[in-house]
């Protein structure tokens, strides 16, 4: 019971969230005014999933959840050891550079046991810094009987989505 509780709560600390972001749009205080008798963003929770009652708020609820969904990244950082980790990425300048000197000491132990570096054609790999952007996708549409009956995606299973690849740049 506590933990549907706990969900309720957290759906409407989203919904609240939600209508702030709305409020913030150019039409919307307008809109949610000329609710004489009600509210614009009433809504009910029914099996952990939030339903507006007003269809625009409906979309603007769905609008809100995809805009979040394909948000720009913020700032990352990375790191890269060929012989280690691999690549990973860092929440901060200071972490991608200490992982990157952590490898380095892997390295340095090796040399001080007599092999040389240029052994390593990897060891120029060893780096860290700023992601510039990172792979992302867009849903440009869900296949449906109907793109079917138009001999469109006929390739492809009901269901299947079309998507888009593309590189997303990160927030500075």
């Amino acid at each position: 019971m506590i933990k549907l509780a706990n969900q309720r709560a957290a759906l409407i600390a989203e919904v609240a969230e939600f209508k702030n972001d709305c409020m913030e749009l150019w039409f919307v205080p307008n809109l949610a005014r000329s609710y004489k008798n009600s509210s614009l963003f009433e809504f009910s929770i029914l099996d952990e999933e939030v339903f507006f009652l007003k269809e625009q708020a409906r979309q603007l609820w769905s609008f809100w959840n995809k805009a979040k969904a394909q948000a720009v990244p913020s700032q990352k950082y990375f790191s890269h050891d060929f012989n280690g980790d691999g690549f990973k990425y860092h929440d901060s300048l200071e972490e991608a550079q200490k992982e990157a000197e952590a490898s380095l000491d892997w390295y340095r132990d090796k040399v001080a046991d007599g092999h040389h570096v240029a052994e390593d054609g990897e060891f120029n790999e060893l780096c860290y810094g700023v992601v510039i952007a990172s792979a992302d996708y867009t849903v440009d549409a869900v296949v449906t009987d109907d793109h079917h009956k138009k001999d469109e995606f006929t390739k492809y299973e009901v269901g299947t989505e079309i998507l888009t690849l593309h590189l997303e740049p990160c927030k500075s």
